[in-house]
Order: C-alpha cells, then sequence, then structure tokens
C-alpha cells in the first residue's frame, strides 16, 4: 500500500537553496514529497488560504519580510500548519528565537542532508500533532475546571442559602419554644384563677351553707340551706364540665372530630360572640386519635386567631377528604396580615401559633397553606395525607352528623 506524499510548502527566495532542497527531498527513499515552491510571503500565505499543506519550510529572510515578523504572519494565517525555519550558519541566533516563539524546528541551509530533512519534517509535523492534542486537552480540562468551578460556586451559594435558612429555622424554633412555655405558663394561670375565682369560691360557699345545717335551725330553714347547697353544687359542676371542655372537649374522642368541630363552633359562638359555620364530611374522620387531636387543637387556635386579630364576627370551618389526603379549610373575611411578615418573626406572636401549627403538621407528614393579604380575609388549609393518618387510623365508627349550623 502506496504511503501518501506529503505535501510541503517550501517559501524560499534563493533559487539554488530551494533546488538543493528539492533534490534532497526526491532523494529521500522512504518518505513521499508533494513540494510547492514560493519566493515571498504573501504568494505563500496566498496558498495557504487556499490550499492544505502538512508542513510550511520557511526561510526568514524574504524579499517582503524578514525575521520574527515573517514568523508571525505565518503562524496567524496558518496556525495548525507545522514550521521548519530554513536558516544559514550567520542566521542560527534567529532560528532559536523562532523556535521560541512556537516554531518545531530549524534546518541549516548547506548543512543537512535528504534523510535530516526528511526526519526533521516528520518530527515537526508530530510534534505539532502533539501539541494540538495538548491544547485540545488543556481547552477539555480548562472547561471542565470552569464547570467545576462554577458548580462548586453554585452549590456554595446554595450551603450559603441552606445555612442561612437553618439559621432562621433555628431561631423560630427558639422563639417558638420560649412563647410555648409562656402560653403554657399562660393556662396554668388562667387555670388556678378560674379555680380560686370561680369554682375555690363555689365550694367555700357550699361548706358554709353545710355548717349551717349543724346549728339550732328550723326544717323549713334546712330545707332552704338544701336547696342552695344543691344550686351550688349544680353550679360547680357546670364549671368544672366547662373547664374540662376547654382543656379537651370528650365530644372529640366519643363522637370523632366532625362533631367535635360543630361543638367548637358552638362554644366559640357562647364564649366569644363568633358564629362559625361548620361543614364537617362524616367520610373525612378516619383518623388517628393524635391526628384528630392536632386537627381540633389547630382549628381552635386558628379560630381564636379570628377572634383576636380578624376584626368579624363570622368564619367558616369546613372538614372535607379529597383525594388521598384529609383537608380542613378556615376562612374569615377580616383585615387579614402580611404573611411574609407573620413568619419572619417581625409579626405579632401569632405568628408563633402559625410557625407551631406548620411545624406539628409537618411531623405527621401534613402541611398548611395559608391564603392571605392585608384587606383580604385569611383562608387556612390544614392538609393530612391519608396514607399517614391510616397507618395510626382505629376502625371507624358510623355515626350519625349533626347538621352544620349556617349563617
Amino acid at each position: 500500500m502506496t504511503t501518501p506524499a506529503l505535501k510541503v510548502l517550501l517559501v524560499e527566495d534563493s533559487a539554488s537553496d530551494a533546488d538543493l532542497l528539492q533534490e534532497h527531498l526526491l532523494d529521500v527513499g522512504f518518505e513521499r514529497f508533494e513540494v510547492t515552491h514560493v519566493e515571498r510571503l504573501e504568494d505563500a500565505l496566498a496558498r495557504l488560504r487556499k490550499h492544505d499543506f502538512d508542513v510550511v519550510l520557511l526561510d526568514l529572510s524574504l524579499p517582503d519580510s524578514s525575521g520574527v515578523d515573517t514568523l508571525v504572519r505565518t503562524q496567524r494565517d496558518a496556525p495548525d500548519v507545522p514550521l521548519v525555519v530554513l536558516t544559514g550558519l550567520t542566521d542560527q541566533a534567529m532560528a532559536i528565537e523562532a523556535v521560541r516563539h512556537g516554531v518545531q524546528d530549524y534546518l541549516i541551509k548547506g548543512q543537512t542532508d535528504e534523510r535530516q530533512i526528511a526526519r526533521a519534517i516528520r518530527y515537526a509535523i508530530e510534534r505539532q500533532l502533539l501539541e494540538k492534542r495538548l491544547r485540545k486537552s488543556e481547552e477539555r480540562y480548562r472547561r471542565l475546571a470552569d464547570k467545576l468551578e462554577r458548580r462548586v460556586e453554585e452549590r456554595t451559594s446554595d450551603l450559603r442559602g441552606a445555612l442561612r435558612a437553618l439559621e432562621q429555622r433555628t431561631t423560630q424554633l427558639r422563639s417558638l419554644a420560649a412563647e410555648l412555655s409562656q402560653a403554657e405558663e399562660r393556662e396554668r394561670r388562667r387555670l388556678a384563677q378560674a379555680m380560686h375565682d370561680h369554682l375555690q369560691q363555689l365550694l367555700v360557699a357550699a361548706k358554709l351553707q353545710v355548717q349551717r345545717l349543724s346549728g339550732d335551725t328550723s326544717p323549713e330553714t334546712n330545707q332552704e340551706v338544701i336547696t342552695l347547697i344543691q344550686q351550688i353544687l349544680t353550679e360547680s359542676i357546670e364549671a368544672t364540665r366547662s373547664l374540662t371542655f376547654e382543656l379537651s372537649p370528650p365530644v372529640l374522642y366519643d363522637r370523632g372530630l366532625g362533631q367535635a368541630l360543630e361543638w367548637l363552633g358552638d362554644w366559640m359562638q357562647a364564649k366569644h360572640g363568633l358564629l362559625v359555620t361548620v361543614e364537617a364530611d362524616e367520610q373525612a374522620d378516619m383518623l388517628s386519635q393524635e391526628v384528630r387531636i392536632l386537627l381540633f387543637q389547630a382549628t381552635r387556635e386558628l379560630l381564636f386567631n379570628v377572634v383576636k386579630h380578624a376584626h368579624v364576627n363570622k368564619a367558616g370551618v369546613r372538614l372535607c377528604q379529597t383525594a388521598g389526603e384529609v383537608r380542613i379549610v378556615v376562612a374569615d373575611q377580616g383585615v387579614g396580615f402580611d404573611l411574609q411578615q407573620k413568619f419572619s418573626g417581625h409579626g405579632s406572636s401569632g405568628g408563633f401559633g402559625l410557625f407551631s401549627i406548620r411545624e406539628r403538621l409537618e411531623l405527621v407528614g401534613g402541611k398548611m397553606e395559608v391564603d392571605t393579604a392585608p384587606g383580604s380575609g385569611s383562608r387556612f388549609t390544614l392538609t393530612v395525607p391519608l396514607k399517614t393518618v391510616r397507618r395510626y387510623a382505629p376502625v371507624a365508627r358510623p355515626r350519625t352528623a349533626r347538621a352544620a349550623r349556617v349563617e
């Protein structure tokens, strides 16, 4: 199989030197060369723009260009073609300078034979190929390094954002813990005050009336005292029952979440004057006790927020089951609020209550969505997936749902 001839562009203004080089190349037995000879640099550049060459043999002393400028112009127009500089004995310093500028090799005219010329050409071609591959490799690694650097910067930015979010969440949790502790203490004081101011006074009154029975009184007076004691005890029982319902209404455990929400609506109207429209889907009560309590407490807290902040006397509660989840919607047409400000911790303490509800829902795989804006009312959607709650759900008890009270 014949090896294709190497295409050589010979740029030499000396006819004798050019003829000698071409004769040497014709005498090479192990390589074939196809030589194109020009005498001026402009002619060489024109050929390079129109034709492909494997190597350029370049004299740096030409009629239209000389020195390193000849090399620079050639490299600029043909950066991928290997160059071998032709120089005389007195120009070796110039040849070495050319090598520093990227020339693959140089030949001293009149001091080389055909084998040295052929070897210089072959080595120049191979070195150019290696340099080209090296440049491509360097460019590829540079792109990879740039890409890696960008990814590191992006990842670092993500981590900084995650760290800021974590710090904010930690601050919120600390504030929540403090708020919950204060709320617990306030509830204890409220219970203590309720027992002291009401229940304890009733019991003291009953004790005093019992002491009257031990005295010298008429049967008519004794009957009056007994009747009064019965009234006091009845009022005491009602007080304890009311307190029990406030703490943990039995209807929540005995009749389910739907009827507990209906009771809550009645209680909110009786205690706070808030008319609550309750719509409860009895099919949406396949809940564990833990989740039932969580949703009831969250709904109660949201209704308390309506009383304290919404400046309206009406609200709505809807319990339903959609595809794969149980949902409670609490809505009002009140003043609304700035949601971002609430959750950022710069709002009132009500923001901690919302944050607490959201955190507790997330513990059971649920979520809270809030749709509100100043002057636009508020809508809170509490959602718990059925796949989470059914894992703990007891066997459903059939019940007859009380008709929801409407406005």
